[in-house]
Formats: C-alpha cells, structure tokens, sequence
C-alpha cells in the first residue's frame, strides 16, 4: 500500500460528504482506497481471464457497492476506464441479458454525474450501442418469442443511452441520420414509431454553440416541417415532442422557436382530451404526448420577451376552469401532472441560470436567461391555476408540489393568497377537506414562510411569515381529531415540517435582538413552551380514544397491528421527534414532567393505545436519554416489582395484571436510548429481567424479552445522540434562534454526536450475555437429549429469550472464521466485504468459542429434535426460523425496512429541500437522518463469503421449508431466499436436495413437495427455476417433469405457475461466449492508476488458460443444453406422463428455443405430430415451437447492392430550403411505384434487381447502400435435384409432404375454439408462411382440395382457416422463382375470387386481414396478379350488390393501404371507379364505405412545403374542384328560397322556417336526392380524414362548410342531420394550420350572414369550438382576433334572439379565456348600448310600421348590451375580479326592461349563483367582494319577483 501522503494528496471525482460526519470518518480513507484497489484488480484479472461468472459479475456489483458508500471516490483516471470497460463488457456480442442488465446499471451509476466529465474527457462510439439496442428490441427473433429478454431490460438501455449520448462523437449525429432518415415514411406507422423512438434516444443535443452545425441544425427544422404536415396526432408524436423538449432545455436560447409557439400550444390542448365540443359531439382525435415533455419545452422557450408566455398564459385560463373540485373527468390526470411539472422545471431551470455550479455543459447566454419580471409573471399565471386546484379532492398532493415550487421562487405572492385559505376554512365544519387540503398546502410553503426577510428571494420575501408561524401550529391543534384520522394525519404532517424548520426555543429575553421585526418575532416565541404541552395534552386525548375499547371487533383481526395503527405509531413519531429534537432543555423538561404525569395517573391497555404511549417514551429518551432514564425508570422498575413480589402466584398467573403489562411496555420502550444513558440504571434493568423472564404469561413473557432485547440493542448499536453547529446548541438564552428559522445549515459545522458501544459497554453486554444464555442453552440441551424435560410454554419461552439476546447483540457477534466454500469453480478468491461500522469490541461464549457458530450447532440439534417429535409446535418453530435469520445474515436482514426508510426519506427531501437554491442548502434534521441512512447503508452492503457453516443454517432452513406446516414453510422460505440472494451460487448445494425431494412420491410427501415447488419460485427477480446454469437446469426440469403427478388443486395450480415463471423469467441466456481482446485491453488500463492493484496483471499463459476454460464452459453449456432437451424429450417418449406433465415438458421445450442452436430431428418429429394431436393445448405449444424450428432451418437469402447514384443525383434536385430531399414520389423513386405497363411477367423481368419490399425505402431520402434480394438462380434452390436436405428439412418435408396430415392439419384448425370469440391467428399464419418459405410449391398440392372447399363452405371457421392458410402462401412464397410463383398465383386467384363473392359479416375482416397481411411489406409489382384480382369489379346481382361489393371495398382498401404511397396508379383507377359511383348508391353501408376510400386514395396527398404538382398522386383539392359543383346547387337552392321568403316576410326575418321551404323546393327531386347522397359520402371523407390521415382536415373542407351548416338542420332526413353534425364537430376540434386559418375564417364570415338563422347560429356553435382547440394559433395574428371579435359582436345585435344568446355564450367563453384585449373599453361599450333609450310605451295601433321597427331595433341594441355584461359575469365562473360587482349595479336598473332582457339577467344570475355557491360565505368568501348596496341589488336580480308584484 502506498504511503498516507500520496492519499491525502489524491483527488477524487466526487467524494460521499455525508461519510465525514460518521463517527469512524478516520478510518475511510484507507479502507476505501483499499478497498479500490481490491476491487481493480479482482475485476481485471476477471476479465482479462475471460471470467465472466462468477468474476467480472461479482466483481462488478461490488463495484457498485463501493459507488454506494463512497460516490466517486475515484480519480478521473479510473473513472474514465471503469467507464469504457464497462462499455466494452456491454457490447460484447451474445451477451446475457441479465450481464446486460448488470453491466447497463453500472455504466448509468458511473454515467450519472454527468459534470464530472466533459465530451472532451470521455468519448464513446454510438454504434455499438445501436446495434446491442437493435438486437435486443427490434430484431426478428424479439418479435416472435425466440430472443427473450428481462422486462425492465428496456428501461436500463433507454437510460443508459441518453446518458452515453453525451459522449458520442461529433460525427455521430450525421451517421445516426443517415442511418435512420430513409426509414422515415408516415405510411409505415410500426418503422416511423420505432424510428422516431430511436433518434429520440441516439440524437445528441449537448453539443457546444461551436458545433451546433454537427448538431441538430442537421434535422431541426426538418423534422419540424414534417411534424407539421402530419399534424394530426401521428403514433411517433410523443417521441418527437421528447426529442424536441431535451433539445430545447439543452440549448436555451440557441434556437429560435418562435415559429413553432402557436402550432405546439395547439397540440398541447389536444393533450388534455378536455370536454369541448360541437353540441356534444365529442369527435377529437386525442393526440397521446407525455406532460413532463410539455412541461420542460415551455419551461425551456420562456424568457428574453419570448411570446411563449403570452400563449402560455391564455393557455392555463384555458384550462383553468377543469381544476375546479366540480369539474373531475378523464382530463383530470393530466392536467394535474402538468401542474406539478411545470413549476417543478421552471424552478430547476432559475437553479440552472443562477444558482448551479458552472460546469462544461453550454451555458445559457444571459439575455436569454429569466429576469425577475419572467419570473413573476410565469409565478402570476401560474397561481389562479394552483389555487383553483387545491380543493380539488383529487389533486389537494399535486397543488401542494406545485405550491412549493412557486413560493420557493416568490414567497410574497404565493404565502398570503395560500394563508388566505387557511384562515377561511379552520371554523369549516361542512367541508373538512377543504381545511385539509389547505393544511397540505401550508406545509408546502412552510419553507420560505418561516424564513421571512431571510429568505435569498431578496425583495420577493414574505416578512410577515414568521408571524404567523405560532398562530398557525396553534390553530392547527384542535385537527388532532380521532374521529377524523385523515384530518389528524395531516395535521401531524404539518406540525412536523414546520418543527423541522424551527427551534422550539423560548428568545423572547434574548439581548442580541437587532430590529423592531425580530423582536416582535422573538416575542412569539414565548408561546412555545404553551404550544408544546397545548399538543401533548391533545396527543394524550388522542391517545385515551384509541384505547382498544374504542376499537370494533371485527377492526381487530388477530394479534397483529393494523395498517392504520402501526401508521399511526410511524406519524406520531415523526411529529414528536421533530419537536423534540431542537428544543431547548427548559421546554424539553416541561414537556417530560407533562409525559410523566400522564403515564403516572393513567393505565392503559398495551394493544394500541400503550403502544402509542411507548412511542412517546421511545421519542423522549432518544432525544434526551439521561432526564427522561432519571424520570421513568425508577417509577416504572418500582411498579414491575412491587406487583411481581405481591406474590408468588403472579410468575405463574397466564391473565396479568394491566399494570404490570403497561409497566412492561413502557420499560421496553425507554430502553431504546443510546447506550451510554443506561449504563447509570443496568443494576435497576437486570433486577427486573431476573424477575419478569420468569414469568409463564405469553404476553408477559414476549414483554420481557422485549426489555431484554432492546436493552442489548441499544447498547451493541451505534447511533447519533444529538447534533449542533459550531456555533452553539439549543441552550443558549442571548441569541435569537429566530435567525435560524428555515435556515440551512452548512455540512461543515455540523457537529453530530454518536454513541459508538465502548469497552465498558461491550463489557455490559456480555455481562448480560453470559447471565441469560448459558441457562436457556442448558435447557435447550436438556431438551436434545429428553424432549419432554420442557412444556411447550416453557421451549417458547426459553426460545424467545435466546432470539432476543442473539437478536440484540447481533452487531457486535461476529461471524466465524472459516475458508470459503468453492462452490462454483473461479480463477478469483472469494473475499468478503466488510466496511468498517465503528464497533471494534466482541462478544464470545463464556469459553471463547464464537457465538454463531456455537448456536448453530445447539438449534440444528433442536430442530432435529422439534422436527421428529413435536413437528406441530408451529410457535416454536416460528422463534427458531427468527434465531436463524439472526445467525445467518445478522442485521443484514433488515435491507427491506431500509429500503422503505431510504424511499420515505427521499420523499420527505423533496419537501423540505429548497429547489432553488439546491442542494447547498439542507436543513439540520435532514442532512442527520441522511447521515444515518449512510451508515445503516455501509451496514446493508456488507457481503460474507460462503462458509461451511452458512451452508448447514441453510439446509436447516430448508428442511423448515419443506416440512408440514405451512405458516412454517412460508417463514422458512422468506429467509431462505435472503440467503440465495446474498450468498451468489449457494442454490447449487439446495438443488440436490430439492431433487431428492422431487423424486419421492408426492402423496406420501406432500408437504414437502409443495414446499419445493414454492422455493422454486424464489428469489423474487431470479428464481431457482431459471437460474443462468445449464447443468442444473439439466437436472432441475426434467426431474419437475418425471416427478409424480398430484391432483390436489394446489399442487395443480403451482406447477401452471411454474410454466408462467419460466415462460415470463427466462430469457435467452448465452450457451458459446466469445470475449473480444479489447475487453482485455481496457482491463488491463486498470492497473496504470493510483491506488495499484495489489494483484498482478494476468501473464500470455493465463490468459491462453483463461481462454481455454471459456472454451471448455461454451463446450459444456452446449452438452448441457442439448442433453437438456433430449431428456425432456424422451422423458415425454419414454415415460408414461400425465397430460399436465406433458404439456410442461412441451412448454419447456419451447422456451429453450435458442436463436443460435437448432433443435434436433426428434424434437422436430416430435413437435411436427403434436400439430395434429387431439389436445388443443398441446396444438398450441407446437403451433409456436414449430414456427420456431422452420425459423431455425430458414435459408439465408443473398441480397446484392444495386447502384442508386443516378437516382440520388436524381433526388437533389428536388429538394426544399433546407437542402432535403421532398418526400413522395418523385423521378427518382418512380420505378419504386406500382405501374401495370411494366409488371414483370416474364421470368427475365422477375429476376430483374428493382423490387423492394420496405414500404418505406425512397420515400424520404435514399439510404447510401441499397440493398435488394439477389435474383431466383442465386437464392437457395427449391428443386429436389439440387437441393440437399438436413435430417431437419427431411422431418418438415415428409410431414408436409404427406396428404394425411395436411388433412388433419386442416381439420382441426378449421375447428372453432370459442364461439364468437376467434379472430384471425397471426401465428397460425406465421406457420403456414414458414411452411411454403422453407419448402415451397411442393406441399401446396396437398393444400388446395382443402383450401377450395373451405372457401365455398359458409362456415365462419372454415372461412377463416382459409384465410389464414392463403395469407400464408402468399407471404410464404416471397422468395419463390417465377415459374413457382406463376402456377401458385394461377391456383390461388379463382380461390380468392371464390373467397371474394362468398363474403359474409362474419367473415370479411378475416379476409380483409389475409389480403392486408398477404401485402404487408411486399413490392407491389410482384404481387401485380394479386392486386388486379382485387381490382376486378364484377357484375352483381341487385340483392347482393351493397353487401359484397362493400366487402371487397373494404378488402381492397386494406389491401391498398399497406403499401399507399406506391400504388399510385392503382388509386387513381379506383378514384375513378368511385367517382362514377358517387351520385348512385342508394345503399347506407356502401356511402360510408366509399367515404372511407376516399380516405385512404388520398392519404398519400401530404403537402409539404416546396412539394411540386405530381399527377400521378390523386389529389383531394383536384376532387374538391370537381364535387363541389354538384353539391352547391343545395346551397343554391336553399338561398333562392329563403330569399323570396325574406322578402314577402320582412318584417318578421328571423323566423323563416327553413324546413319548409327546401320542402317546397323547385328542384329536381331525383338530382336534389343524387346530390344529398353525395353529400353524406363526402361527409363520411371528411370524418375518416380527421381521424384516420396524416393531415387532418384540407383547405377545401371549409368550402363546404357552408353547405354542410345549411343541410344540418334539414330535418326530413336524420341520417343527413346527424353526419353534418359530425362532420362539423369534427372539423371544429381538428388543427387548423395558420396557412388554413383565413380560409376557415371566410368560410366562418360568410355563414355569419347567411339569411337563415339557423346557420348563423350553428356558425357561432362552430366558431366555439374551433377557437377552443386552435387558441393559440388565431392569437398568432391580431387580424385573426378582430375578425372572430367582429364576427361575434355582429351577431350579438341580431335579429333573431337564439343567435344574440348564442353570441353572448361565446363571448363570455371568449373573454374567460381572454382572448379578445381590450377587455375594459369593450366593457364600456356594452354599458352604453344597454341605456339605449327606448320608445315611451303607447298602442302598437298608433305607431307607423317604421315606429315599431324602429322601436324593436332599440330593445334588440339593448338586449345585446346586456347580453355584453352578462357575458363578462359569465366569464368568471369560480371567481370574482374587482370589476365586476359593479356589473351587477349595472344590470340591476334594466330588470324592468321589455323581455328579454330581465328573463336574460336572471338566467345569467342563477348561473352564477350556482357557480359560486361554494365560496360565497366565510371570512374571504365571494360575498366579501361586494357593497351592502351590490349584495342587495344582486338579491333583487336573483330572486323572481312576487306572484302579486
């Protein structure tokens, strides 16, 4: 080892600080680098030795261990090599999963600090990387079962990737683009959404200004462009919003996003599938993005007077309103985690800009940083949402994080308004939730709100926070409720946080106050001491209402506690802990004469309520040992032992007296101090345990043991007593403890005082030791040699004592010392690891010997005993399987409860940590129980080596496992897998004796059976079953397989849970392993860096050697997996197995499926029979395993690279301003496209190299090597004469080749397995493909007699095997020569013209899928005989004509989407088909077919930006041209008509009845019908576009907007009404592009003044809706804003009354989202045209027409003003602005107004009445914003006049 000095002077990357404030820091400098270097050179040598088990795993999770209790105790060096030495492991060809999985987690540790290295320190090939990714998630293999994988597997690449990507080279972004670029094609859902999903994961966007030019400048605004072409909520959208909101908070102010703000707003409204909609049509297609990602791109475009702000403020009034407690539903979800999200990134953003250390990463230019002024106004815009959300009862937790967040950033606007509402809801006595969750939210601002002035938002402080802190714990008191436990928890909770933030210390009399604020702040802490017992007394209530008495019956099940009270002991723990912990001995003295007067008057049961009162002990004596010890012990010994010597009986009595129970308990409880304190009183301790462990009583027996237990555990444990700064602790009475409020303390003067166990505490604890043990262990012994020397009671007794002594000295035991067990054979010591923890002294029998291994040898003795003479004493049993828990892991055991305690710790971090600022500032208690939890962790780590010793508690436990009693079995096995999972490869000593087991009979040994197969399925996470060991395996299942077969329904069920784990838990572990020499070159890196390994690098010989063994394990894991398969094979063949047994073995046979081994002649033959057997299961195994096979024995087919040089230098000169290809057809890609003159039909046009079978390949850009499949005379040959069979081939030949079995082949798969239930079998189709691909033509002879009879047998199965066998051969014979292929199509076409003209319901989506299926990812050139079939339309029948011809519609359309982009030709021939089909097709079902054609002959019609006019693509807009014509002449018509009814009735305008006059219409009938029929098909279009397309809606849709508003109300026809309305409401919520904007505009205008009222209304209902959805982009351009303003104010004075209603509906909505500006002068304007004068009332006689007329426009003026003032009330609905009382006064003097107006004013004031109804009373309620005069006026306008007014 090297000297001291070269330590000390080492620097490190980033140390664990935590470790300096443990009592034995000193000794961790040395242990680590030792430790360090232990682990260096075990790990090369692991490697370099080509050990990857048990060595480089081992060995790499010790690494991971060091990580854990030490950080980065590295120099960059090391961290540099661990890190590329870890990527070389990762990339190793064929790797394991599971070492995937390992060498993933560790790489993302070493990753995760991703300052500590720089891309110029550290770089890493992205390749690799992508092709391990490929391999594991995209590859064939994955997709069909055969390469199996660990569920979180994917998570562990996904985070390791984002964390490497950091780190690939500069060149990696181009290559990474074009590798995945030509995959881009919107047509290929499945390749777009993986290929999205990749470049989220593999582009960098880290990258320094310098190189942004290598960076996402290369696709940025690419990817934008086709992002917003297909608009419409494509599948990839959450991958590309991801990649774009890690590249915007990557690159702060380096990309200017200003052009995109409106279109992502939009989308995000879409998010949130909110409730609006066109008269309750909801028609959205609901685009499906993450909120985080949302959360962080806003977060990340704010700033620098970015116009995101503007849109995100009307966005969250938007949506401000469905966080309201009355408006839960399905958007509820998300808009909570948006609210949590976006203050939570906002603020770690303001951390990044001001508070974070600088590092490499790109800083944020300061002008694009947030100012002040952004962040009061991103906090401004925030609140409403925030405070509308906090009586949400759903959402009460999230507004409490989102509150946090947004008063760590500014107290002064957050803390009065969230005070406010505590106030006003603590004398709530009908809504309690409401104070609850205002107590949340209390606790969420606790922070800066004590800290007040101090607080570092300098000039955004709340000062009068402190002020309020005592008033608040005070008024919070009385929610200390038992009768509401909720309410009380909460209360706990926020008692707790604030005790965190403050010392409990009186400074009212402090001299050092320095100003008039902290003096009347130090005068309220004169209070604490009152508050204090104040809680206590209320504690104290609590706890007398908790009494067992109080509790029902049927609440009590059992002895065990309840979840509800041990979660009561945990909260009131943690609320007196926090008190307690930083008073000052003053208060802390009231409080313990408070508790000690309460456990002197009172006696309580010990079940609950004594159980709360230790809690209370508990807490006071770990605060404060030595008063609470001096206060209690003697009065609690005192009263033990004067009711024990009352008299003899009472050691014998069974039912104790409470008082000595309760006296009991305490004691226990206040045994739980540091050690030290109970030294003064082990004399008064021992006097009672002499007594009390005599006692009979179960209950006082198990009380004594506690005593006893909690006594040694005290002492034997280390533990911090108390904490202070530097400065000073909590005593002193001249300085102001309020300048500590909610102040963080530095970790450098944090002083914490630990008790570490002394000699003279050791020497205590062996005096106790050797005084109880030695006696039990006698007794115990007495008991081996005469079981009947002790009862039952007195074994449990004696059983418990030794639990609780080994139990409680277990920290100081130490393990014995024996040589490892070479369990499995390594080229590496087995070394254990053992940080150090402190405590330096033992504990040894009273002759030395070690404790552990002295008590195995006792308890293996009497278990022995226990087992064969008293099996079913299950009490005793259930102590020693505890007692052997204790010896064998200690207090390792306990990983679980600190886990839970490491979570719950985090959780209360996130709390009480200040975002802002970071983690430089940690408050007291927090950075304590951290530091606790750093030592409880060094103890979890610890790891022993196998001994011989461990080895026999094991089996102990095992035979435990295995014997008669459940509940003992259950225990048993619970420890038993600990031991697996802490001693790697001890399962090789358990698995022969499971096996022994397995061979008995199960009837006779049926416990033990059962208990053998519940181990198997342990640990959790790797179980036995499928452990990474081919030799056992190979014993192991066959020996499952042959055991006996039970009926007994558990045993059942166990063994199809066995099939379950192996099926779900075992992946597809390596069999030959290969272990590249670059692996071995970074190992060796190892050693050049300090500290040196004290093991030698591997010489040349070892390394051979290594090499050899790695060889000679492949060579055995190949024996072994083949023997494997061989024995369960012959044990189905040879053995007489039961069904179950049978399947089991199939089913094992399956999941040995291996991508690089075939199975054997026999499993074949085997498997090919089991397709025709009479078991449906066993035909289901064999349908996959057979897959499986002919996958194996497929054929590689040669591809060739054909030159594409002309048709890339074809490609760039159709490129847009970005310099990328346009996407489509274009010349270059033409000879990709499906053309009729040109399909190959010869055998020279077949073979020539331009068929490609990738839909995507062209589209967007060409790939730089093409590849295509060589032609048919280089492919494998199919003839008989060339082609020469492997014994494999031979079995699958002569099975298919035989009619028999093809006959019963078809039979039974041709049977229906659940009626109604059966779909078409992709697996069955994947079979019957495998068969024609691996065989070819040869076995369809035998297939088609069957297929043609199937095919005209109606039967649905029949038809659906058909269809399966069909799909089969068509994708089967892809690589057939063109011969085989000509005389398969010339069988199948009259198949499927049969299959075509005999469709039914029930089976056309069956057929469908075939021919979709048949074409998926085929060239459309070679299946040219296929799709001309499918063209064909041939005669029909009248009866048959809708039905059939819309079943091969829809067949033709499945058919044709798969490949849509490149049978342009053959849409434009079925557009013309349809187009002479429009106007004739009376039939329903054929309209909505036709309709939903159109959709997809258009879907290629994508407009990109640049993109030139291609003839060949059918163009929707050229079809628009042509149909719009025949159906204006409704619009026409129905002009013409309501004209001439306006002028013969001008006087009464609005009510034209619009129904009929298209009834009196003049038009020709027969062409008015053709035309409303074209019509619903278009409407039908219009519909499927919005759902189904790319692009959503189409300029030309709004053309016929108009048509469609005028036809929806044509009432002689639902079917018509109905499709208008959904094509309305659908092209309401749609995204209108800003280029689609004015045409939607004009459209919008034009129908404002449509003579029918009727139309203008549906205008005003549509323009809702669309302004709803497209906010954002009509915000983008004030002209948009006018018009719809304009639009709406002109229809509020019109003539018909529904549409001024209507108008000021959508105005209010309008002005809620303020949308319109100007609010105030519009306010003004209404207030005038409501005191329109009016005429003076006389008769209507003495008026002129033009009077009246006149006289009417006046009451329409003023209806509309006052429909302007309701509307801004109704904007408002949960509200109330300072303007808007007034309003009231306002519309108070028209209520005597001509009607409508007062009907008007009451309806809108019943609605606000309602809407405000929740909040109108209370100290702040709504009530409160209005005059005497305001309320009165409003209670005139509410309340209807009177009956005899």
């Amino acid at each position: 080892m090297n000297s001291d000095t070269n330590i000390t002077n080492h620097k490190y990357q980033k140390e664990l600080i935590y470790n300096k404030l443990l009592p034995y820091a000193k000794d961790l400098e040395n242990e680590s680098q030792v430790l360090l270097s232990e682990i260096k050179g075990n790990l090369g040598r692991a490697i370099m030795y080509r050990e990857m088990q048990p060595g480089c795993s081992f060995w790499t999770t010790r690494l991971c261990k060091y990580i854990k209790i030490y950080g980065m105790k590295f120099s960059k060096e090391d961290h540099i090599y661990f890190i590329k030495l870890m990527y070389e492991l990762i990339i190793i060809p064929n790797l394991d999963p599971f070492l995937i999985n390992k060498f993933g987690s560790t790489l993302i540790l070493l990753l995760k600090k991703k300052e500590l290295l720089s891309p110029n320190d550290l770089e890493l090939p992205w390749r690799p990387l992508y092709e391990l990714n490929q391999r594991v998630r995209m590859s064939a293999e994955s997709s069909i079962g055969m390469f199996r994988y660990f569920p979180f597997l994917g998570c562990t690449l996904n985070s390791l990737i984002h964390s490497a990507k950091i780190y690939f080279p500069l060149n990696a972004t181009q290559e990474i683009l074009d590798e995945l670029r030509p995959m881009i094609c919107p047509f290929d859902v499945v390749t777009m959404s993986n290929t999205f999903k990749t470049l989220e994961y593999f582009l960098p966007v880290h990258l320094s200004p310098e190189y942004h030019s290598f960076g996402h400048e290369l696709w940025f605004n690419e990817f934008m462009t086709l992002w917003e072409v297909c608009h419409n909520g494509p599948q990839w959208e959450n991958e590309i919003m991801w990649l774009m909101a890690k590249l915007a908070f990557a690159n702060i102010g380096y990309i200017n996003w200003e052009p995109y703000i409106p279109l992502m707003f939009t989308r995000f409204v879409r998010c949130l599938n909110l409730p609006v909609s066109y008269k309750q049509t909801q028609s959205i297609k609901s685009h499906k993005i993450e909120m985080l990602p949302i959360a962080i791109w806003i977060v990340s475009v704010l700033g620098n007077k970015s116009s995101a702000q503007m849109y995100l403020e009307k966005f969250l009034k938007t949506i401000e309103t469905y966080f309201h407690a009355a408006n839960i539903g399905r958007w509820s979800g998300k808009l909570k985690e948006l609210l949590t999200k976006l203050p939570y990134r906002f603020i770690l953003r303001v951390h990044k800009e001001r508070y974070a250390k600088p590092t490499w990463e790109t800083p944020i230019p300061d002008e694009y940083k947030l100012s002040d002024e952004d962040i009061n106004i991103f906090v401004k815009s925030m609140m409403p949402v925030a405070m509308t959300a906090m009586f949400s009862k759903l959402s009460a937790n999230d507004t409490c994080h989102a509150l946090q967040h947004l008063a760590t950033m500014r107290p002064s606007l957050v803390i009065p308004q969230v005070l406010e509402r505590m106030y006003s809801t603590l004398d709530s006595l009908t809504e309690p939730h409401k104070l609850t969750a205002a107590m949340i939210c209390m606790v969420a601002v606790a922070r800066p709100m004590v800290q007040g002035s101090r607080n570092i938002n300098k000039g955004y402080t709340y000062p009068e926070g402190p002020m309020h802190v005592l008033p608040l714990l005070f008024s919070s008191l009385p929610g200390i409720d038992p009768n509401d436990i909720g309410k009380c928890f909460v209360t706990f909770r926020l008692i707790s946080v604030y005790a965190i933030m403050i010392p409990i210390v009186d400074s009212s009399r402090s001299p050092a106050i320095a100003d008039e604020e902290e003096r009347l702040i130090c005068e309220t802490t004169s209070r604490f001491e009152d508050f204090i017992l104040q809680f206590l007394d209320r504690v104290f209530t609590f706890i007398d209402c908790s009494s067992l008495e109080f509790v029902r019956p049927e609440n009590r099940a059992g002895d065990g506690k309840s979840k509800l009270e041990t979660t009561a002991e945990t909260v009131l723990e943690g609320v007196c802990s926090t008190l307690l912990l930083k008073t000052s001995n003053a208060i802390f003295l009231s409080a313990l004469h408070k508790l000690r007067t309460f456990v002197t008057e009172r006696i309580l049961e010990t079940k609950i309520a004594g159980q709360l009162v230790a809690v209370l002990c508990r807490i006071f004596v770990r605060v404060n040992g030595q008063d609470t010890l001096r206060a209690l012990v003697p009065l609690l010994s005192q009263t033990i032992l004067d009711i024990i010597n009352e008299g003899e009986d009472v050691i014998k009595e069974e039912n104790l007296d409470n008082r000595l129970l309760y006296a009991m308990l305490l004691l226990s409880a206040v045994a739980e101090t540091p050690g030290h304190n109970l030294l003064p009183h082990i004399n008064t301790f021992l006097k009672v345990l002499d007594q009390v462990l005599l006692l009979r009583s179960r209950e006082g027996s198990k009380l004594a043991c506690r005593i006893l237990k909690n006594l040694l555990t005290s002492l034997s444990t280390v533990i911090f007593c108390q904490f202070r700064t530097v400065e000073r602790d909590y005593n002193d009475p001249e300085y102001p403890y309020t300048r500590d409020w909610g102040q963080a303390i530095d970790i450098d003067s944090l002083r914490i005082k630990w008790y570490v166990p002394g000699k003279e505490e050791i020497a205590t604890i062996q005096q106790i030791f050797s005084k109880y043990l030695p006696q039990e262990i006698e007794k115990l012994q007495k008991y081996c040699h005469d079981w009947n020397s002790l009862t039952r009671e007195e074994l449990l007794t004696s059983l418990n004592i030794v639990s609780s002594i080994v139990g409680g000295c277990e920290s100081v035991l130490p393990l014995w010392k024996e040589s490892p067990l070479p369990v499995v054979e390594t080229s590496l010591e087995w070394i254990p690891f053992t940080p150090t923890l402190g405590i330096t002294g033992e504990i040894v029998m009273p002759d030395g010997s070690n404790v552990r291994r002295y008590m195995t040898e006792i308890l293996s003795n009497l278990q022995y005993v226990l087992l064969k003479n008293a099996e079913d004493d299950t009490k005793s049993l259930f102590v020693l399987v505890q007692i052997w828990n204790s010896l064998l892991l200690g207090k390792m055991r306990l990983y679980e409860s600190y886990e839970g305690r490491r979570k719950s710790f985090q959780a209360a971090q996130c709390m009480l940590n200040d975002k802002l600022v970071g983690n430089k500032k940690r408050i007291g208690p927090v950075i304590l129980e951290r530091v606790d939890i750093q030592h409880e962790a060094r103890l979890q780590v610890q790891s022993y080596v196998l001994t011989e010793t461990h080895k026999n508690i094991m089996l102990e436990l095992l035979a435990l496992a295995t014997s008669r009693y459940a509940d003992v079995r259950s225990k048993a096995q619970c420890i038993l897998f600990y031991g697996l999972r802490h001693f790697p490869y001890s399962y090789t000593f358990i698995v022969p004796r499971l096996m022994d087991i397995l061979a008995k009979d199960t009837d006779e040994h049926h416990d033990a059976y059962k208990g053998v197969l519940y181990i198997l399925f342990g640990p959790q996470h790797d179980p036995i079953m499928t452990k990474r060991d081919w030799n056992m395996l190979r014993s192991l299942w066959p020996r499952i397989v042959l055991s006996k077969p039970s009926e007994k329904l558990s045993v059942i069920r166990l063994k199809e849970n066995l099939i379950e784990t192996v099926k779900n838990n075992f992946p597809t572990y390596v069999i030959t392993l290969e272990i590249p020499d670059r692996c071995l070159i970074a190992a060796s890196k190892l050693w050049n860096t300090f500290p040196y390994p004290t093991l030698m690098q591997l010489d040349e010989n070892e390394i051979q050697r290594g090499l050899q063994k790695l060889k000679e394990h492949s060579e055995s894991n190949l024996v072994a997996y083949h023997g494997l398969l061989d024995d369960l094979l012959n044990a189905i063949l040879e053995e007489n197995l039961h069904w179950r047994h049978r399947l089991m073995s199939m089913n094992f046979i399956k999941s040995l499926v291996h991508p690089e081994q075939i199975y054997s002649p026999k499993i074949v033959r085997y498997f090919l029979e089991a397709l025709i057997h009479d078991s449906l299961e066993e035909r289901k195994i064999a349908i996959r395993t057979v897959i499986y096979m002919l996958k194996q024995q497929k054929r590689k087919h040669p591809k060739i690279t054909i030159d594409i040089k002309e048709e890339r230098e074809k490609e760039l000169l159709f490129t847009d301003k970005f310099n990328v290809a346009i996407p489509g057809k274009r010349a270059d890609n033409a000879w990709l496209q499906y053309d009729y003159d040109t399909r190959p039909l010869t055998s020279e046009q077949w073979n020539e190299p331009r068929f490609v079978h990738q839909p995507y390949t062209g589209y967007y850009i060409w790939p730089k090597k093409l590849e295509v499949y060589a032609p048919s005379s280089e492919q494998p040959s199919f003839d008989p004469k060339i082609r020469k069979l492997t014994d494999h081939e031979m079995e699958i030949e002569r099975f298919f080749n035989d009619p028999q079995n093809v006959e019963k082949l078809i039979k039974f798969y041709s049977i229906e397995e659940k009626k109604d239930k059966d779909k078409f079998n992709v697996y069955k189709c994947l079979l019957f493909k495998s068969i024609f691909r691996n065989l070819g033509i040869i076995p369809l002879k035998h297939f088609l007699p069957h297929l043609r009879k199937l095919v005209t047998d109606k039967q649905e199965s029949n038809q659906r095997c058909a269809a399966e066998i069909t799909a089969g051969i068509i994708r089967g014979a892809k690589h057939w020569p063109f011969e085989m292929t000509c005389e398969m199509w010339n069988e199948l076409l009259p198949i499927i013209r049969t299959a075509l003209s005999n469709l039914a319901v029930e089976t056309v989506v069956d057929w469908s899928t075939c021919f979709a299926t048949a074409l998926q990812r085929r060239d459309p050139n070679r299946h040219h005989w296929f799709l001309e079939c499918l063209m064909e339309e041939p005669p029909l029948g009248e009866s048959e004509s809708s039905f059939v011809e819309c079943g091969r519609l829809y067949a033709l359309q499945r058919t044709l989407s798969q490949q849509s982009w490149r049978v342009s030709q053959l849409m434009q021939r079925l557009l013309i088909r349809l187009e002479n089909r429009l106007l004739t097709n009376p039939f329903r079902n054929l309209r909505e077919r036709l309709g939903s054609l159109l959709v997809t002959v258009f879907e290629a019609d994508l407009r990109f930006p640049n993109s030139f006019a291609n003839q060949a693509t059918p163009r929707a807009q050229h079809f628009m041209d042509k149909i719009i014509p025949k159906l204006q002449l409704l619009a026409q018509d129905t002009i013409a008509l309501i004209s001439k009814e306006e002028h013969s009735l001008a006087s009464d305008m609005a009510n034209v009845n619009f129904n009929d006059s298209i009834k009196n219409s003049k038009l020709d009938v027969n062409e008015r019908e053709a035309a409303i029929r074209l019509l619903k098909i278009i409407c039908r279009w219009i519909i499927g576009s919005v759902f189904r397309s790319q692009y959503g809606t189409l300029p030309g849709f709004y053309e016929l907007f108009p048509i469609i508003c005028q036809m929806e109300n044509y009432e002689t026809d639902e079917e018509l009404t109905k499709i208008c309305s959904e094509t309305l409401a659908v092209l309401a919520q749609t995204v209108t592009l800003p280029s689609d904007m004015p045409i939607a505009l004009d459209a919008i205008v034009k129908m404002s003044k449509h003579l029918s009222w009727w139309a203008r209304a549906t205008c005003l209902e549509f323009l809702q809706v669309l302004i709803f959805y497209n906010m954002s982009i009509v915000l983008s351009k004030d002209e948009w804003v006018n018009c719809i303003k304009e639009v709406v104010l002109n229809l509020l004075e019109d003539n018909r009354l529904e549409v001024r209603e209507k108008a000021g509906h959508v105005l209010g909505g309008l002005l809620h989202c303020a949308f319109i500006p100007e609010q105030k002068a519009l306010l003004e304007k209404f207030k005038l045209k409501a005191k329109t004068k009016l005429h003076k009332k006389c008769a209507i006689y003495n008026k002129t027409e033009a009077e009246r007329n006149a006289n009417l426009d006046a009451i329409r003026l003023r209806h509309a003003g006052v429909l302007g003032l309701c509307a801004f009330i109704r904007a408002h609905p949960y509200d109330i602005p300072n303007y808007l009382p007034p309003v009231f006064e306002h519309l108070g003097l028209h209520l005597n107004d001509p009607q409508p107006i007062p009907t008007t004013i009451r309806k809108t004031l019943g609605d606000f009445k309602r809407t405000h109804y929740d909040g109108w009373t209370g100290v702040n309620g709504h009530a409160q914003h209005f005059t005497e005069e305001q309320l009165a006026v409003l209670q005139d306008l509410s309340v209807p006049p009177s009956h005899y007014a």
